[in-house]
């Protein structure tokens, strides 16, 4: 097993590996904050986006986390890798983004073959580095899914871990605030309502306005 490595040696490393290490999948990498077109019922909520990326330091420092929230195709994912994107290619800081149910399958095979874990994610330590040392995990797609005891277990033991850590995470879902406390448990809602900014988005599905746009008159 390769050492543990500081949290000060990820936010040292050269911008080129932080933005690397994000694991931000391939079709995302594109997307930025201001290729984003925002709906006229999301212009505040985007807005609050903004301000957070711009005192990022301190919301860091603070462990002060977003819950970007919304329906299916509203731009949740394009919003959150693009804030990773910017803050690690702007600051001193690390960060790494994972859908919650690649975070089950790399829970679960951590505990039925030890270090084979999915591809993509071969680093021995990632899970530790998730709930330990990374300054922002982008935590995508909450609430989507497998229901079971172990991925309620294990979804809790991530996000417990940052907020006792004072780390922050920025979290994806299509679950209402409300919503949370019923599918997972009070603690974790109240986790996510004490640490996270919830950031509802209210527009329609974002991915078929892109291929609406660029279709338009073919």
């Amino acid at each position: 097993m390769s050492d543990l490595r500081s949290q000060k040696y990820w936010r040292n490393r050269p911008i080129e590996e932080r933005l690397e290490n994000t694991l931000i999948p391939k079709r995302f990498r594109a997307d930025t904050l201001d290729t984003f077109k925002v709906p006229s019922v999301d212009s505040v909520a985007v807005e609050v986006i903004r301000k957070w990326v711009e005192s990022v330091e301190e919301r860091v420092l603070n462990g002060e986390g977003l819950y970007i929230c919304g329906g299916t195709g509203s731009g949740k994912t394009h919003l959150a890798q693009a804030i990773l994107k910017r803050v690690v290619a702007t600051h001193n800081l690390s960060g790494v983004f994972i859908t919650a149910e690649k975070y089950i399958d790399l829970a679960d095979q951590k505990i039925r073959f030890k270090e084979e874990i999915p591809d993509g994610y071969e680093d021995p330590n990632l899970m530790r580095y998730l709930q330990e040392v990374h300054d922002i995990v982008v935590l995508d797609s909450l609430g989507i899914e497998r229901d079971s005891d172990f991925a309620k277990r294990t979804i809790s033991t991530l996000l417990e871990s940052r907020y006792h850590r004072q780390l922050t995470t920025i979290i994806t879902s299509t679950l209402k605030p409300q919503q949370v406390e019923s599918q997972y448990s009070a603690s974790i809602a109240g986790i996510i309502k004490d640490c996270c900014y919830t950031v509802p988005l209210k527009g329609p599905d974002y991915r078929i306005s892109k291929w609406m746009d660029s279709n338009a008159g073919k």
